[in-house]
This record gives structure tokens, sequence and C-alpha cells, in this order.
């Protein structure tokens, strides 16, 4: 029986259909193994998110109790906001115009009660404080001329030389010197007590918190925009009973 040769064109065309390059089946592999491992990956987070649910909820349904026992020492200390101030604090204004002479205590220094702090120049006040002590001079000198005259007159209305009219004139005088004389002393004091101003100085012991002026500087007293030329606190509150059982009981 004679043997079938097939034809080459047949051979051709079977091994182009059942033959495939290696490049494009490993690459087919590699894609249907990453698919693989992203579901089976997807699949064992969802189950493993629902059993985490699942325990979460079953241990919120079961009711806790806390117990308190108490007398004991509180492991932890309670915390509370507040405020650290001076025991006193007192802005010193100035009361007299003038110009800054000299300061004698700056910022975080300790003063005591009565201490200078710093010194004005007061030119206008001493000039007054001059002229009422004049003035004062000037009336005390009227007001003993008004009084050896108003003797002269009581000795000449007793002997009937004058008239009772006039010898009141000059006991009206000579009241009135007086009352004059008290006034231009009330002056006098009331510039000294001025001019007393120009001397800065600390109301109790403390520290000094402020200073708002400087040597040359315009000082007016009175004005509504004045700041304080200093400031004093007191802050030593350690010697008093209140503060040491107050701060006894308080960690800073």
């Amino acid at each position: 029986m004679p043997d079938v040769i097939p034809r080459p064109s047949q051979e051709n065309s079977r091994s182009q259909t059942t033959g495939r390059p290696p490049c494009l089946r490993w690459f087919i592999l590699a894609a249907g193994l990453t698919f693989g491992l992203i579901l089976a990956s997807g699949v064992f987070l969802r189950v493993h998110a629902r059993h985490q649910l699942h325990a979460v909820t079953a241990a919120a349904a079961i009711p806790t109790v806390t117990i308190v026992h108490p007398g004991g020492m509180a492991p932890d200390k309670l915390v509370l906001p507040g405020r650290l101030q001076a025991w006193y604090s007192a802005p010193v204004y100035a009361r007299t115009n003038g110009y800054l002479l000299r300061w004698y205590a700056d910022i975080g220094q300790k003063v005591h009660e009565g201490q200078l702090l710093a010194e004005i120049d007061t030119p206008d006040v001493d000039l007054q404080l001059k002229g009422a002590r004049a003035a004062l001079a000037t009336r005390a000198a009227q007001r003993n001329l008004a009084g050896i005259t108003t003797r002269r007159w009581d000795r000449l209305n007793a002997q009937n030389a004058v008239s009772q009219q006039e010898t009141d004139e000059r006991r009206g005088n000579f009241a009135a010197s007086e009352a004059m004389q008290r006034e231009a002393s009330a002056e006098v004091g009331r510039l000294e007590t001025l001019s007393g101003f120009k001397h800065i100085v600390a109301p109790f012991t403390g520290v000094v918190t402020s200073r708002a002026t400087d040597i040359g500087a315009l000082i007016v007293a009175g004005a509504s925009s004045a700041q304080p030329l200093f400031t004093v606190s007191d802050v030593f509150c350690g010697y008093r009973p209140l503060c040491k059982s107050f701060l006894t009981h308080i960690d800073v």
C-alpha cells in the first residue's frame, strides 16, 4: 500500500495553529496568578474585617463597671488651670509737672517702702514756691503793722482820743491781715507739698515690674493719657500665714 505523504502546506498550517510563542504563554500565566492573588487577598481582607467587626460588637455588648475604692491615694494629681499674680501691685504716677532728672530703680530690682525711685526737675513749681514764700513774708509784715496800729488805737480809744468807729476799723484791718497771712501760708504749704512730689518713692516693699520713663522725659501730671512711671508689685507673700496655708495645697 503506498505511503501517504502529507503535503507541505498542511503541515505548516497545523504547526502554526498548535504552537505558540513561549513569551506569550508566560505572560498569560503571570497575569492569571496576579489576578488570583488579588482576588484571594480581597476575600481574605473582607473576611478578616467581618470577624473583627463581630468581635468589637460582641465586646461592646458586654456592660462594664468601674469600681472606686475610697480612702486610697489617687495615683494621679488633679491639675487645674491657674494664674499667678502679685499680692499687691501699684502703678506709681507723677503728681507734679517737670522733666525726669534721674531714676534709681529698674525692672526686676527689689525696693523697700519709701525708697527713692526717681527725681523730677520742677522749675515751674520751684518758682511758684519762691513767689508764694515772698507773698507770705509780705502778708506777715502787713499783719504785724496792722497789729501795732490796732494796739495804738486801742490805747487812744481808752483815752477817748479817737472814736470807737475808727478803732473798730483798725481791728478789722488787723483781722483781715491775719486771714491773708493764713491764706498765703496755706499756699506755701500747697506748693511745698507739690514740690515734694518731685521725689518718686516706692509705696511698699516689692519688686519693680515696669518702668515707662527715662532721663529727660516730659512729665505731665493729671493728663488722661498719662501712664505710670513705675509699677511696684509685692511678690514676697511667703511670710504671710494666709499665703503659707494656700501655697502648701497647690503645686505650681
